[in-house]
């Protein structure tokens, strides 16, 4: 198996991705919206990303989301997994940091007026660049 077999559709890391980050990895990649999107968000696999028994050190967005009209539509924020979490309000940390110890974490599309994207729109027409770091 190569690398390229572990990614998830969704990531298309960026060339020369993952690399190593001190004895960690880092992987820069671009995310496309999934085709019918389940409110409470996408997640993503660190395993997916960096391989077996992978797990998130941190993830962020770069903001807004783009298009092939070059405009975005979505500002996408990473949320970690509920369950290890520190109780906060909406679960919302900020845009990076995640509890040590996290094999996945949620993507969110929220639109422009700031709530969530509805059950089942299509998000494939846009991509946000996202930052993982992990291993």
């Amino acid at each position: 198996m190569t690398l390229e077999d572990l990614f998830t559709v969704a990531d298309r890391n960026l060339p020369d991705y993952p690399q190593p980050f001190g004895t960690r990895k880092i992987c820069i990649s671009t995310h496309q919206g999934p085709v019918a999107y389940v409110q409470g968000g996408e997640v993503v696999s660190a395993n997916a990303l960096f391989g077996s028994n992978a797990l998130f050190d941190a993830a962020w967005t770069a903001g807004v989301s783009f298009n092939a009209n070059n405009q975005g539509n979505y500002r996408p924020i990473v949320l970690p997994p509920t369950g290890q979490s520190p109780a906060v309000s909406n679960n919302n940390l900020s845009q990076f940091a995640i509890p040590a110890g996290s094999n996945n974490v949620t993507i969110q599309w929220l639109a422009a007026n700031g709530t969530e994207a509805a059950n089942n729109t299509n998000l494939s027409s846009e991509f946000v660049r996202m930052v993982y770091i992990g291993g």
